[in-house]
C-alpha cells in the first residue's frame, strides 16, 4: 500500500487526522490508526505489553528512561532530524508528553500509549501530545 505524506501545509487534513487518532485511541481501534494516510503499523501492542512510548524509545536506543533534564544534558537539540534521533512532543505548558524515534526527516516511529507502534508523519499524533516538537541527537552518533 502506498503511503500518502502529510505536511504542515495540510493543516485541515493534519488537524482532522489528529482528532481521528484521538477517537480511535479512545475506542481502542488501534489497527485502524495504522490505516490512516502516512501511517504504517510497525509492531502490535500485544508484542510489547505494558510498554509506553518512553519504554519503546529508550529501550530501542539501549538507555534507562531518563528524566527530561538528563535528555537535555546528554543530547544535542537539532533542527533537521535524521533517522535515529529522538523526537519529543511538548504541550502548551512545555511538559514532555510523548517520545518517538525519527525514521527520516519527516517521519517518526512511536508507540501511542499502550497502543501499537506506528511509523507516522512527525506532526500526526494525538492532540493531547501537544503542538511543539523538538529533535535531539545522541552526541555519540555525531552532530
Amino acid at each position: 500500500m502506498e503511503r500518502q505524506a502529510l505536511h504542515s501545509s495540510d493543516q485541515i487534513t493534519l488537524t482532522g487526522i489528529r482528532f481521528i487518532i484521538d477517537g480511535l485511541l479512545k475506542a481502542r481501534r488501534y489497527d485502524d490508526i495504522g490505516q490512516l494516510p502516512g501511517f504504517s503499523l510497525i509492531d502490535r501492542a500485544e508484542n510489547r505489553p505494558g510498554a509506553d512510548c518512553d519504554v519503546y524509545v529508550f529501550g530501542a536506543v539501549e538507555l534507562i528512561r531518563p528524566g527530561k533534564e538528563n535528555v537535555h544534558a546528554h543530547y544535542k537539540q537539532v533542527d533537521k532530524p535524521e533517522a535515529g534521533d529522538i523526537v519529543f512532543y511538548y504541550d502548551a505548558d512545555g511538559n514532555w508528553q510523548h517520545t518517538g524515534l525519527a525514521s527520516g526527516p519527516e517521519t517518526v516511529v512511536s508507540k501511542f500509549g499502550l497502543a501499537h507502534v506506528y511509523e507516522h508523519p512527525v506532526n500526526a499524533v494525538p492532540t493531547f501530545y501537544g503542538n511543539t516538537v523538538k529533535f535531539y541527537r545522541n552526541p555519540v552518533r555525531g552532530t
